[in-house]
């Protein structure tokens, strides 16, 4: 269990950090807000936005959502929808400032747990050069998502169909390289017994990003397993797939509250008043009936 837990937590640090260096150098303007006393502040801006804001990045810092965009009641809602509803989306605007004047934006919010959001503008008011450089930031987007260590699968649109595309590393190695005879099947094919799978695809292209847990028998194995899905829409027409297998997680969680049912039922089996306590934290860890 102690092994399965620093795997994970390796695992979750490695994909923090090709996250964090995605948002770094994206090449538009990127804010992350974050809830602090029940309001968005910004809490960090990149390299870009750094650039953008120069001799005002100080005075940025830490400013509330209503002090920035108070003139806009319109992103401060956007703000918060993709925090209070966990979903991505975008967003195509004019926006004016002192400093740069009038813009026109296409700006994307995606939900940062536990409490944040970032918000990456898009100028695209020299649209073609703009356009370009967006392109360029999904690629980045998809190479990110290459070096995530759980098996991840990119879905495209094509048409009416959703069609994959690519799998990364992990997801190459996790089915023995199985999945690279399956490119270019379509979702449907592919997920013939799974509709499910499928609505939550297209949901992801209406440009949500979501997690949901669900059972899933493979075609390689007898055993269903234990798996937490996550959709995350890549604009303008696809979705990444991450798939992480928790079955071992779960199996552990289930004999850890077996495990404590069952020390509960013989501790209140007995008439006499018993305590356990953890002797490395000295704290009580249960009691019976008889303490009462």
């Amino acid at each position: 269990m102690k092994t399965e837990t620093l795997g994970a937590l390796r695992d979750a640090d490695e994909a923090l950090h090709y996250l964090a260096e995605f948002f770094e150098n994206t090449p538009m303007p990127a804010y992350l807000w974050r809830l602090k006393d029940g309001r968005l502040t910004v809490g960090r801006m990149n390299r870009a936005a750094r650039v953008r804001w120069a001799g005002h990045v100080e005075r940025l810092l830490g400013i509330t959502a209503e002090e920035w965009h108070q003139r806009r009641p319109d992103v401060i809602e956007d703000l918060w929808r993709s925090l209070r509803e966990r979903i991505a989306f975008t967003r195509e605007m004019d926006y004016e400032t002192p400093q740069l004047g009038k813009r026109h934006l296409i700006v994307t919010y995606m939900p940062v747990p536990p409490d944040g959001v970032a918000a990456l503008a898009e100028d695209v008011t020299e649209s073609d050069a703009a356009r370009r450089r967006a392109e360029e930031a999904t690629e980045r987007m998809v190479g990110y998502f290459e070096h995530v260590p759980t098996p991840a699968y990119l879905w495209r649109r094509q048409g009416d169909e959703i069609v994959l595309a690519s799998a990364n590393r992990a997801g190459v190695a996790i089915t023995q390289e199985r999945v690279l005879s399956k490119i270019g099947v379509t979702a449907k094919e592919f997920y013939a017994d799974r509709p499910d799978i499928v609505r939550d695809m297209e949901r992801a292209l209406a440009g949500e990003t979501f997690t949901r847990e669900l059972r899933y028998n493979a075609r390689t194995s007898t055993e269903a397993r234990d798996l937490v899905v996550t959709y995350v829409h890549v604009p303008p027409d696809a979705v990444v797939v991450h798939a992480e297998d928790v079955t071992e997680r779960r199996r552990i969680e289930t004999e850890l509250i077996r495990s404590h049912e069952a020390i509960r039922g013989i501790l209140n089996a007995s008439t006499q008043p018993i305590v356990m306590i953890d002797v490395a934290t000295r704290t009580v860890l249960a009691m019976n009936e008889a303490h009462n």
